[in-house]
């Protein structure tokens, strides 16, 4: 199970035995919980907290290295030849990336079905607020001015140590709150303290860069696509709505369009994010 950006693992562990986790585990699943590079005391076997290289990383370093290693170890712990794989917002978005046939395709032999749970895959509205779109029009170098190049925004994590475990909670849901425009109106009030408990915690500054700053996500509006890509994704749309109509008005298809559509859709498969050694996906989308 993999958490969401500036959030622990054990979020999926607070609602006692209503959790996620714990829900899994008592219907019988071995639940492992991977964090990744966030925790609240991040380590490392040789470079300290104040050496850049600490946090030099972003989510496609955890795509490419952290999340076969964690698939890899598990299965060795547990004799098994597969796992499923839960993955929630920046969590779907690390695995959606390492199985794509650029980055580590060969993981999805290891795992029987993907779950993604709000998966930040596309950009959406809330980009446009003016904070985020304030971190995606400066430049990088000032982006690492203000942010620095080690952790983001690291007070909030000293603030954790200094305040009341429910005090903590609350500013945590006021901040989440005022930046993603959601509220707890259809919540249990009784267990918003409880899901903050582990919000937010440490993030490398560079990996905040990659979601919003120039040049990244913010930018290109997909975890994958560049803008080109997102336009011939376009001219593809467009396509297929021309194709509709002209089946309708024809009763076959000819050789010659027979051949074209061939090459059109090689063409598609060569552009393709995902072959298929992809695994099963099921996609939980909250609205």
């Amino acid at each position: 199970m993999l958490p969401r950006l500036l959030q622990s693992a054990g979020a999926f562990c607070v609602n006692d035995d209503d959790s996620l986790a714990f829900f899994l585990a008592k219907s019988g699943y071995d639940v492992w919980l991977g964090g990744n590079r966030y925790r609240f005391h991040p380590e490392h076997i040789s470079l300290t907290p104040s050496d850049p290289r600490f946090r030099s990383w972003t989510i496609r370093d955890m795509a490419t290295f952290d999340l076969p290693a964690l698939v890899t170890r598990v299965l060795y712990e547990t004799n098994f030849p597969k796992l499923a794989l839960i993955g929630h917002s920046q969590g779907a978005a690390e695995t959606f990336l390492s199985l794509s046939k650029h980055i580590q395709p060969s993981l999805g032999s290891q795992i029987s079905i993907f779950c993604a749970l709000s998966p930040a895959a596309y950009s959406g509205p809330l980009l446009k607020k003016f904070y985020l779109k304030f971190m995606r029009l400066i430049p990088s170098t000032v982006f690492r001015l203000i942010f620095g190049i080690h952790a983001f925004i690291p007070f909030t994590l000293t603030v954790r140590t200094l305040l009341p475990t429910y005090l903590y909670a609350a500013m945590g849901y006021m901040v989440f709150s005022y930046l993603f425009k959601w509220s707890d109106s259809l919540w249990d009030r009784g267990l918003r303290s409880p899901f903050f408990r582990f919000s937010p915690i440490y993030a490398s500054a560079e990996c905040m860069h990659w979601w919003l700053g120039r040049g990244g996500f913010a930018d290109h509006g997909c975890i994958l696509s560049t803008r080109e890509q997102l336009a011939q994704e376009a001219k593809e749309d467009a396509r297929d709505e021309v194709d509709v109509v002209e089946k309708k008005m024809e009763d076959g298809l000819s050789a010659v369009g027979l051949a074209l559509s061939t090459d059109v859709d090689a063409g598609v498969a060569n552009a393709a994010w995902y072959d298929g050694r992809v695994p099963p996906i099921a996609l939980w989308i909250a609205g």
